[in-house]
């Protein structure tokens, strides 16, 4: 069980992560839309850009040398383990193919576990100029502005966001044909983090996406936590962190009051 952590050790560490990704966003403004590097990964629909490692070096270099003794789990160069307590997750530039493009929705995500569980979560979405930030039982915050979840309780009057891969692979017909006729409006695709602040935030009401990392909602399910909603997979479990690494957590979030109604359309498919 993670112990307690004074109010000015958690400040610290998100005053020195808030740096981190303030530093990544500034350079990712000045190229966006103008890369010229880029390689699929594991498929077409996963790109790597020169950005995205590049991101990923300033903000990595800035905390290990403010924490050198921290391990790391970062998308592109992986983990890096030391004896520590602390992990920091770094996804620096979650949603590439619409940062190469020049479209908005990309967002950097930075989180700190302690002994597992999330402390702090930050999440920047420079091109909206809009940075979100959580401390565990602090708040979550959207440019120095606490908020909240919606308090929407019906589905019927709501706005759900799916993922690329809930809305185009065939083993989420059901509950994609259960869900998205049964809500008021939708959105599809864009970056995992982005989406989960606009659920912290009460834009959104549910947030359903298969096959995410840590990286890509560490951050965001502390924001949600402490802005009142919910994160679970599929089954309506919440994460076991210390056990997560690639791809291989189902995401439903929501403001709470219609995360069982998510769930139990989901119940039954595969979420792998």
């Amino acid at each position: 069980m993670a112990v307690n952590l004074r109010g000015k050790e958690s400040d610290g560490f998100l005053a020195a992560g808030t740096q981190a990704v303030q530093l990544a966003s500034r350079y990712l403004l000045d190229h966006w839309g103008m890369s010229r590097g880029v390689v699929q990964k594991e498929s077409h629909h996963s790109i790597v850009s020169a950005e995205d490692l590049r991101s990923e070096e300033i903000i990595l270099g800035f905390l290990e040398k403010e924490f050198p003794g921290h391990s790391f789990l970062s998308e592109e160069r992986g983990q890096v383990q030391r004896h520590s307590e602390f992990t920091w997750i770094v996804d620096p530039l979650d949603g590439s193919s619409y940062y190469v493009r020049g479209l908005r929705s990309f967002s950097i995500s930075l989180a700190l576990l302690h002994e597992g569980q999330p402390i702090v979560g930050i999440v920047a979405c420079p091109s909206d100029a809009e940075f979100f930030t959580a401390v565990k039982a602090g708040g979550a915050y959207l440019n120095g502005r606490r908020v909240t979840v919606s308090s929407q309780e019906k589905l019927q009057d709501g706005i759900l966001s799916f993922s690329h891969s809930f809305l185009r692979a065939p083993q989420y017909a059901g509950p994609r044909n259960d869900l998205v006729p049964s809500c008021r409006s939708i959105r599809g695709g864009g970056s995992c983090a982005q989406e989960l602040c606009c659920l912290a935030c009460g834009r959104t009401d549910g947030f359903i996406a298969p096959s995410q990392s840590l990286w890509d909602f560490a951050a965001g399910a502390i924001l949600i936590e402490e802005a009142g909603g919910r994160l679970t997979d599929f089954a309506g479990q919440a994460p076991c962190y210390s056990a997560l690494r690639c791809k291989d957590f189902p995401v439903v979030a929501s403001n709470g009051l219609v995360h069982g109604r998510i769930v139990a359309s989901l119940a039954g498919c595969i979420s792998s």
